[in-house]
């Protein structure tokens, strides 16, 4: 609304302005607009000063400032300077408090939230969210209840009752200590300093023992727990939680069994005879290895100190040899194996595991067969003549380079310098022609291959792999037929 100003002066030269809202608190600053009456009018000089508001935006909605504040998009009335948003709610914050989005009373500077709700710290507690009543200093919460901790004791969020300073939890439950003790959740009667769990079950320790979650007697300070029993170690032994017989200082265990290491011998878990310091151990079983031997787990005899073993079986090596595991016949200082098999080697020889003649200084092998180097050649695993330092192997066959040539593993005639090749046959070049494979006439310099045939080039044409007659300069062809362009033409592949 404009508001009148009177000035004291006679004189309109400096009139005054005035504002009646702070910039800061409108948010934005207003331009005042006044109307100056002059003098000639009246005796008095009147300023009439007119404020408009500027709008504020809250959401899609215009407002005043000075008299509203938005709140998360919500107009909400502005009280005074105190004024705030709680959420979408405004609120004096001289007398209200905001907790979590929910406008709640002030009571004091002691005011504090609990969740949603506010309260008075020196008369209240807050609980996990819930506001409880404060007792005294020893005031604490459970849960989300509040309670008197020299009156009650709180396990697992559930109150108990409180005994003495001997008051404990088990579990939910309080009990006292002195009187009872906690095994596994469960309350047990107490019987002395000596009393002790096991599992949820209590016991007195100095007459019993606690074995794998089970009670066991209890012998005298020797006992101990072999597995879920227990035992006097003066008198019995462990072995792999079985309680075993106790011997004297030399007792051992085999596995589950004991036995007196003086008399007996443990053989992979098996109680042996002991027979002198020579005894040990094949497999499971025991052996005096003055008179036997060990072979893959089977006890042997023992001829003398040739002795070997050949698979499971022992042997005299003076006598036998061991060739792939069998026990074959020693010859001589030259026996050897072939395989599974023994052989003379001053009179034999192996050829890929068969035994075969020794002929000579020269003998080789050729597969599985012996030669003689100096009369055979061996060509691809097969035995063949030797005919003079010219032999050479084709395929599987031998032959003599000076009589013979070799085409594509076949042997085939050498006819002189001019001798090649054409697939597997042989030709004289000088005489023939090699078309494709096929040996063919040689007519003249002008021979030449039309497909797997020759033909004079001077005389004939080559059409299409068909020999055409040549009609001249002007021959060409038409398809496989030959023609003189100077009085026919090829129509797509046909003369015309």
């Amino acid at each position: 609304m404009p508001r009148r100003v009177i000035n004291s002066s006679s004189s309109s030269s400096s009139p005054t302005m005035w504002s009646s809202f702070n910039p800061a608190a409108a948010g934005r600053h207003r331009r005042l607009s006044c109307l100056l009456l002059p003098a000639a009018f009246l005796v008095l000089t009147f300023t009439f000063c007119t404020q408009p508001a500027t709008a504020a935006i809250c959401g899609t909605l215009s407002y005043d400032p000075s008299s509203k504040i938005c709140c998360s998009g919500s107009l909400q009335p502005l009280y005074n300077i105190n004024t705030k948003c709680c959420g979408t709610t405004s609120y004096d914050s001289s007398t209200k408090i905001c907790c979590s989005g929910s406008v709640q009373p002030w009571y004091n500077v002691n005011t504090q939230c609990c969740g949603t709700t506010s309260y008075d710290t020196s008369t209240k507690l807050c609980c996990d969210g819930q506001v409880q009543p404060l007792y005294n200093i020893n005031t604490k919460c459970c849960g989300t209840t509040s309670y008197d901790s020299s009156t009650k004791l709180c396990c697992s969020g559930s109150l108990q009752p409180w005994y003495n300073i001997n008051t404990k939890c088990c579990g939910t439950t309080s009990y006292d200590s002195s009187t009872k003790i906690c095994c596994g959740g469960t309350l047990q009667p107490w019987y002395n300093i000596n009393t002790k769990c096991c599992g949820t079950i209590s016991y007195d320790s100095s007459t019993k023992i606690c074995c794998g979650g089970t009670l066991q007697p209890w012998y005298n300070i020797n006992t101990q727990c072999c597995g879920t029993t227990s035992y006097d170690t003066k008198t019995r032994i462990c072995c792999s939680g079985s309680v075993q017989p106790w011997y004297n200082i030399n007792t051992q265990c085999c596995g589950t069994i004991s036995y007196d290491s003086s008399t007996k011998i443990c053989c992979d878990g098996s109680v042996q005879p002991w027979y002198n310091i020579n005894t040990k151990c094949c497999g499971t079983t025991s052996y005096d290895t003055s008179t036997k031997v060990c072979c893959s787990g089977s006890v042997q005899p023992w001829y003398n100190i040739n002795t070997q073993c050949c698979g499971t079986t022992s042997y005299d090596t003076k006598t036998r040899i061991c060739c792939g595991g069998t026990l074959q016949p020693w010859y001589n200082i030259n026996t050897k194996c072939c395989g599974t098999i023994s052989y003379d080697s001053s009179t034999k020889i192996c050829c890929d595991g068969s035994v075969q003649p020794w002929y000579n200084i020269n003998t080789k092998c050729c597969g599985t067969t012996s030669y003689d180097t100096s009369t055979k050649v061996c060509c691809s695993g097969s035995v063949q003549p030797w005919y003079n330092i010219n032999t050479q192997c084709c395929g599987t066959t031998s032959y003599d380079t000076k009589t013979r040539i070799c085409c594509d593993g076949s042997v085939q005639p050498w006819y002189n310098i001019n001798t090649k090749c054409c697939g597997t046959t042989s030709y004289d070049t000088s005489t023939k022609v090699c078309c494709s494979g096929s040996v063919q006439p040689w007519y003249n310099i002008n021979t030449q291959c039309c497909g797997t045939t020759s033909y004079d080039a001077s005389t004939k044409v080559c059409c299409s792999g068909s020999v055409q007659p040549s009609y001249g300069i002007n021959t060409k062809c038409c398809g496989t037929t030959s023609y003189d362009t100077s009085t026919k033409s090829c129509c797509n592949g046909v003369l015309c």
